[in-house]
């Protein structure tokens, strides 16, 4: 359904489009995640931060695609748990600095109390999932392809001329003046849950560049510079592999003093993922057309051609003749 294009084609697929229109049909049915008439647009430029009407949801999710990584609806109410979610951050004010600490530290004991009581008529196997927790085994990888990227741990880019171990997270804030995560990939695991068969959840583990100390961004043309020995100290490591885009981190080319320990970013393109913003919408039929003949020259022909001439010419001889 999250795949625009047929391989090799520009014209949209119609699985993806019965997917966007089942997604809001889905969508106008929640009635608690919509504003008036309006549901969240989560197209790329939107990211679920405007409201739209269906029609104007439809039209952006077409042209533009989905967000990168909205595999679950959770800003239009698919799973439970966004409610037990935001039960627990209307404990706390929304003007808590520490808000999000809280939700970090505490989600977890008090989503299990607040289930508990619940558990035996609950139906949501995903709710059941989160509440038993994965299984105490994980299965790790040294590499893994995921939105189009082929990702190795950065131990594994030790002494290779390619890296594939460096990439880059929007921010979460959903704000005008949001900024992107820098990091190395450190580990890849894969967490089991055995309520659901087969449920199964990757996750990325990170050592993060600063973003104050250790980025800087070039207010005209907007390159981006990191320092990995200036490493962000908030504990959280993790992210889900569908958030993530691969980028390339190279030497920062200058000799300066300050400069020794600050490595460009360079943004790498997706495999198999067509710009669409650099082909015109309407889907052209090719056709195989003779080409247009070169003034100045004959056109070719076949020795048939050249006999029919000839006997034409006898012809005409025999007509003047009598």
């Amino acid at each position: 359904m999250y795949e625009k294009y047929l391989p090799g084609n520009l014209s949209i697929w119609q699985e993806f489009e019965d997917g966007v229109r089942e997604f809001i049909n889905w969508a106008k049915d929640q009635q608690t995640y919509m504003n008036g008439e309006k549901i969240r647009c989560p197209c790329r430029k939107c990211r679920n931060r405007v409201f739209k009407t269906t029609d104007e949801v439809m039209f952006d999710i077409c042209m533009k695609g989905f967000m990168e990584g909205y595999y679950n609806w959770t800003a239009h109410g698919e799973a439970q748990v966004m409610s037990f979610l935001n039960e627990l951050y209307e404990t706390y004010s929304p003007d808590d600095p520490i808000i999000d600490q809280i939700v970090a530290t505490d989600f977890k004991a008090w989503f299990k109390r607040r289930v508990e009581p619940e558990l035996q008529n609950i139906e949501d196997d995903l709710l059941k999932s989160l509440y038993w927790g994965p299984n105490q085994l994980v299965t790790t990888w040294s590499c893994y392809f995921v939105n189009g990227y082929n990702f190795h741990m950065e131990e594994h880019n030790i002494g290779k001329s390619t890296m594939n171990c460096g990439f880059c997270v929007k921010s979460s804030s959903y704000t005008d003046t949001d900024i992107d995560f820098y990091g190395m990939l450190e580990e890849i695991i894969q967490l089991d849950y055995p309520v659901i068969d087969g449920l199964q959840v990757v996750l990325f583990k990170c050592k993060w560049v600063d973003p104050t100390r250790g980025m800087k961004v070039h207010p005209r043309y907007h390159l981006v510079d990191v320092n990995f020995k200036r490493v962000y100290q908030k504990d959280e490591p993790f992210i889900l592999t569908q958030q993530a885009v691969q980028v390339y981190y190279t030497d920062y080319p200058s000799m300066r003093r300050d400069r020794v320990d600050w490595m460009a970013v360079c943004k790498i393109k997706a495999r198999r993922v067509v710009d669409a913003s650099r082909w015109t919408d309407v889907a052209y039929q090719l056709e195989e057309v003779e080409p247009p003949l070169k003034a100045g020259t004959s056109r070719p022909h076949d020795e048939d051609e050249e006999d029919e001439d000839e006997e034409d010419e006898e012809e005409e001889d025999e007509n003047d003749l009598e």
